[in-house]
């Protein structure tokens, strides 16, 4: 995911929502990219993010 700072997070879409008022969506193995492309792993199970992460696009990628 690409958020509007310039950074991303990257994970397993585990759980979303499907209502536009409440979105958000829960990834597990998450990790954060940085502007500077260096990649920190989020710890614990996963991370939520709100409709206030600012995410500008949602890329899936083939995991193979």
């Amino acid at each position: 995911m690409e958020l509007a700072d310039g950074g991303g997070v990257q994970g397993i879409v585990s759980f979303y929502s499907d209502t536009a008022e409440e979105c958000s969506i829960y990834l597990s193995s998450a990790r954060w990219i940085g502007i500077d492309s260096v990649i920190v792993e989020i710890p614990g199970p996963g991370i939520l993010l709100t409709k206030n992460a600012s995410i500008v696009a949602i890329s899936f990628l083939d995991p193979q």
